[in-house]
């Protein structure tokens, strides 16, 4: 392992040199200008392909859209009094005067947001890194195939990454220069990241943890880290203290988020067990009514008799008894002990370990190619921890137990819950970059003369090639392509101005493209006929999951109206047997005939 080490020293002596003194080796403005418009047109090409090839919106999307809807309306408390929170709604209702269609409106913002985060992250590798691992670190990020995909749809993570990696590229140089300037920035950065998402509140306490190191660690003296940690709060309370009085005012207490109760994401009701043992339940009996003398009397013949016959079945059918083993001594059975203090704590951990183990799969599958990268990097470059190692280490440190919690509670973690606080650590997966490709091309330069400039731009190469290949490979295929035969049903139901009506189907976004009302699948019950007008929306292999709708199609309750086929997939939309004579014309006449079933 040593000649490795030897190699890779060698291999990385001019090219990691402005790691120590990066701030005096960076290229011409002009240079660093070119390179950045260079990586936002190349994330903004690559996010409005990505959604070209997805069939169907995020099924959050109608729920934000909904409340632009409301803004647009004038319907302001009923927006804020949503669970979500505003920020990204009130930008597409600021989009909607732009581009007058509201899920082109929501996608733009999206699209033009996660685009413009892309230079957050290039601002944070620069000062951080340098300017040579900085467009590298920026370009992993454009090309990863979760900021794609959370950054071309209706969904609020775009907006949310560019208010977090600005905070986090202005919290470095506050960090890393101590300017309580660049600290109120971080703060407003975080205010706006809070009220897109929750989670953005954290920048301000990984601000905090970060000072509170800083001091331990006599970095800091007392009155400028008060002054740093106090710009830091205040101007994030400033930006963020509206729609807290306006919570406050909604829910009778304060609190930070209408979509989680911090009690109950702590998961402290559900887990730890009761420190007593819950006694056994036992059926009360319902009041009876007293009876009368006679009732009692009839009632005493009447059991009297029945013990009577009985006694005269045993006389006249006289069944052999079986011998008999000697039986054993009855024994009571053991009592239940009530749990012990030890054995609470063994369950909770065991839940807390497997809510870890969840979280830790899903970091690792949300970004396995960045993270072996960054493990190839720091292993063979011998990177030494440092100030910089400090900032990164904070955040997962904070966002770790809140993942944990989510779990417990929601009973999953996705990609997009733990994206945002790994995403900055491209700049260590830049070190793996020519790493690999110099580990791949050494076997065929053994024992040749190959000079170092060759060798380097050979290694950054075949290093990218690989890159780009296992990032993109997957994004620019078809997304959802399984949704785009219900999509379209729901598209030609709009189309068809049929009686209005409620849509049973298994996603609110097939509701929003029918333009009607929407009620799950699994809670469809047919209406008695000349009711109410109503349709269903399925996949045909997905109809044998709801039994009450199968029957309801098989006793002809509900009409075949339309099918659309998207590959593999095949759509129907069912309505009610009543319909207006403008369909009964259609389709005895006119129009696509609907396939026999």
């Amino acid at each position: 392992m040593s000649g490795v080490h030897k190699l890779f020293a060698e291999f990385s002596k001019g090219w990691l040199g402005d790691l120590k003194d990066r701030k005096h080796t960076w290229p011409e403005e002009r240079f660093q200008g070119r390179i950045l418009v260079l990586l936002l047109f190349l994330g903004l090409v690559l996010r409005i392909v990505h959604w070209k090839l997805t069939a169907i919106m995020f099924n959050d999307g109608p729920t934000f859209i909904g409340i632009a809807k409301s803004f647009h309306e004038g319907r302001w408390a009923e927006a804020f009094a949503a669970d979500f929170h505003p920020a990204y709604s009130f930008f597409i209702y600021l989009t909607y005067f732009l581009i007058p269609d509201w899920e082109l409106a929501g996608v733009t913002v999206s699209i033009l947001a996660s685009t413009l985060s892309v230079g957050g992250v290039y601002l944070f590798l620069r000062h951080a890194f340098g300017f040579r691992l900085a467009w590298m670190g920026t370009l992993i990020y454009a090309v990863q195939p979760h900021a794609l995909r959370y950054g071309a749809d209706v969904q609020s993570e775009g907006l949310y990454l560019l208010f977090f990696l600005v905070g986090v590229a202005l919290l470095w140089r506050a960090f890393d220069e101590e300017r309580w300037g660049f600290a109120a920035w971080a703060g407003v950065a975080s205010g706006l990241a809070y009220l897109t998402r929750p989670e953005g509140l954290g920048l301000v306490i990984a601000g905090l943890m970060i000072a509170a190191m800083g001091l331990a660690r006599r970095r800091w003296r007392l009155g400028p880290c008060v002054v740093w940690c106090t710009a830091l709060s205040l101007s994030a309370l400033v930006v963020m203290a509206p729609y807290l009085f306006l919570l406050h005012a909604q829910e009778g207490s304060l609190t930070l988020t209408k979509k989680k109760s911090l009690v109950r994401m702590a998961h402290l009701e559900s887990v730890m067990i009761p420190k007593e043992s819950k006694p056994i339940r036992s059926v009360k009996p319902a009041d009876k009514p007293e009876l009368t003398p006679e009732q009692k009397k009839a009632r005493q013949e009447r059991m009297r008799e029945q013990r009577l016959n009985k006694k005269k079945v045993k006389a006249k059918v006289a069944i052999p008894k079986p011998e008999s083993k000697p039986k054993a001594p009855w024994k009571h059975p053991p009592e239940k002990r009530a749990p012990s203090s030890m054995d609470r704590v063994a369950e909770n951990l065991r839940f807390i370990g497997m809510c870890a183990c969840d979280v830790l799969h899903e970091c690792f599958s949300t970004m396995r190619i960045e993270i072996a990268l960054a493990m190839i990097g720091i292993l063979f470059l011998g990177f030494q921890p440092g100030k910089r190692a400090l900032f990164h280490l904070v955040f997962p440190l904070l966002y770790f137990p809140i993942l944990v919690s989510l779990r417990a509670d929601a009973g999953y973690v996705a990609g997009r819950h733990v994206f945002p606080g790994l995403i900055f650590f491209s700049g260590y997966a830049a070190l793996g970059v020519p790493v690999l490709g110099r580990l791949l091309i050494h076997p065929f330069t053994r024992g040749r003369q190959v000079s170092e400039g060759r060798l380097l731009r050979a290694s950054f190469g075949l290093g990218l090639a690989i890159l780009l290949c296992f990032s993109l490979g997957k994004q620019l295929q078809p997304h959802r392509e399984n949704t785009l035969a219900v999509r379209r049903a729901a598209e030609w139901l709009q189309a068809q101005e049929l009686p209005g009506g409620p849509v049973f189907t298994g996603r609110s976004r097939v509701a929003f493209y029918a333009a009607t009302p929407y009620v799950p699948l699994a809670a469809f019950a047919p209406f008695p006929k000349g009711e109410s007008d109503y349709y269903v929306i399925i996949r045909e292999e997905k109809t044998s999951l709801f039994p009450s709708i199968a029957r309801a199609i098989q006793s002809n309750t509900l009409d075949e109206l339309h099918c659309e086929t998207a590959g593999e997939y095949r759509a129907c939309v069912y309505g009610r047997a009543r319909l207006d004579d403008r369909h009964g014309e259609m389709k005895e006449g006119g129009g696509e005939q609907p396939p026999s079933s």
